[in-house]
């Protein structure tokens, strides 16, 4: 008999073990909002080498809310400084007035009084810019393992 294939993984919502011993969490769907195009886009090309499909990309407040209830993510990592009237914080107040989904922000710098507004909105961990692919994944691997997707 010939050597054994390596082994093969279907990637689901669960958390599991992959051939490495390190925790997964693939094929969860992202909606990114995030003003800039190129931390965008760099962001989704990240996302989806580790394995999670990105939903779509949005540049303001109002374009998040409406991609939200279309698209219905698993999770959003929203900006907190959009295009437009909107900022981030209250995009997530008004998904969260529709829909139980996570929304966990993502911000370079934050005064005091949108710190709070943060807290009181989303109780998931805020990525702070510039960040590592490990810290978003990990923030994932944590929303997704209280929120799973099927629980949505």
């Amino acid at each position: 008999m010939g050597a054994s294939p390596a082994p093969c993984f279907i990637l689901k919502y669960e958390n599991h073990q992959d051939r490495f011993g390190a925790k997964a969490m693939a094929a969860a769907r992202i909606l990114i909002v995030e003003d800039e195009r190129l931390i965008a886009i760099d962001l989704q090309r990240r996302l989806t080498r580790l394995g999670y499909t990105v939903v779509a990309l949005a540049a303001s407040g109002i374009e998040a809310v409406q991609k939200v209830l279309t698209l219905h993510p698993d999770v959003v990592l929203m900006d907190v400084r959009l295009q437009g009237d909107m900022d981030g914080v209250e995009a997530a107040q008004r998904i969260h007035a529709s829909t139980p989904i996570p929304v966990v922000f993502m911000t370079a710098y934050v005064d005091e009084d949108t710190q709070q507004r943060m807290r009181a909105t989303s109780p998931w961990d805020c990525l702070y810019k510039p960040f590592a692919p490990h810290q978003v994944q990990s923030v994932l691997e944590h929303v997704l393992s209280v929120h799973p997707p099927d629980t949505l």
